[in-house]
């Protein structure tokens, strides 16, 4: 496990849930696809220990259902390939 996630694991879960949100919204904002930040949100998730469903409602706040689909695809990879992290 990285630094970073060792770092974001010793906080809270409202913290950890707090700075995914933060990250995805940022990461949207700055590459202008909301899938892309769904689906980095979802493997971050895991990685850091959150519950897949209490971090989608953030996604379907969005109005778009394929954000949610991106955000779960991400979470369900949890890491094993990582082309296709890369390839969204």
């Amino acid at each position: 496990m990285d630094t970073i996630a060792q770092a974001i694991k010793g906080h809270s879960l409202e913290y950890r849930r707090g700075y995914i949100c933060g990250y995805a919204y940022n990461l949207a904002e700055a590459v202008g696809d909301r899938q892309k930040a769904a689906f980095e949100a979802g493997l971050l998730s895991r990685r850091y220990g959150l519950e897949r469903d209490r971090i989608a409602e953030f996604f379907s706040e969005y109005g778009n259902p394929q954000t949610v689909v991106y955000f779960y695809a991400g979470y369900d990879t949890s890491g094993r390939n990582e082309a296709v992290r890369m390839a969204h």
